[in-house]
């Protein structure tokens, strides 16, 4: 189950997040018929499936919100993976360079989930996803921002990898709360020395469960720190941490 649907844009941020994230862990689910009545009883009055060229999302709708939830990596599946490791950069829209995989994944998914949301419908969007599904939302909301269609008022994404370089990055105007939780390996992919870079605003969740206050460097020396410890302790957080459940269950916790 999930929680009942809230106006998005009235909410508080932690609210805002934990809702997304259920969202984000619903979109798993290759059962569409299960995720549409999970979404009815939570109050959504409207649930689309949208599965092109090996991508998906679901198309969540409330009385208030249009939210994109675009599926992650899933293990055993290949069309994953080629997204995922065609990690060379490429031209992509505006300025920079973004990741292959991630732009073509998105390719796959734009017209289909433009018609859906943007016919006839003047509720806020939202885009959120979690690993793969976090990157692919991250390059629909730069290309929505250039686009200048002011619906979008909020992505949100947990666990994601960088998407493209620097200058591709900054074209995001839209709001973006990235959520990090401890020793998540992903988030550290693909290598800044490829030219990869982060956006948004950072929401790093450290290893006693608490939103981290720190910034910059700061910041980037309790990720390395937190990585040795984990390796001294033999764990396997590296994998563990990055789990949509993980994430659910720390904001859950702040609530």
């Amino acid at each position: 189950m999930i929680r009942k649907c809230v106006s998005l844009t009235a909410a508080d941020n932690l609210t805002r997040s934990i809702t997304l994230a259920e969202l984000s862990r619903l979109a798993y689910s290759n059962n569409t018929e299960v995720v549409e009545a999970i979404a009815k009883q939570s109050g959504y009055v409207r649930t689309r499936f949208v599965n092109n060229e090996d991508s998906q999302a679901y198309v969540f709708k409330s009385p208030d919100d249009v939210i994109v939830a675009f599926r992650g990596t899933e293990i055993g599946d290949p069309h994953d993976w080629k997204y995922d490791l065609a990690a060379w950069p490429i031209r992509g829209l505006g300025v920079g360079r973004v990741h292959r995989g991630f732009h073509d994944a998105a390719d796959a998914l734009w017209e289909p989930v433009q018609r859906i949301i943007w016919k006839r419908d003047d509720r806020a969007l939202w885009f959120t996803g979690h690993s793969l599904g976090g990157a692919i939302a991250t390059v629909f909301a730069i290309r929505q921002d250039a686009a200048n269609r002011t619906k979008l008022r909020g992505l949100y994404t947990f666990g994601s990898p960088r998407v493209g370089t620097k200058a591709y990055v900054k074209q995001l105007r839209t709001l973006h709360v990235r959520w990090v939780n401890n020793n998540d390996i992903v988030p550290h992919m693909p290598p800044w020395f490829l030219g990869y870079r982060h956006c948004g605003i950072e929401h790093y969740v450290d290893r006693n469960g608490r939103l981290s206050p720190l910034v910059g460097s700061k910041l980037c020396w309790d990720h390395f720190c937190g990585g040795l410890r984990g390796l001294a302790r033999g764990r396997l957080d590296r994998i563990s941490d990055h789990g949509i459940s993980t994430y659910i269950d720390v904001i859950a916790r702040m609530l």
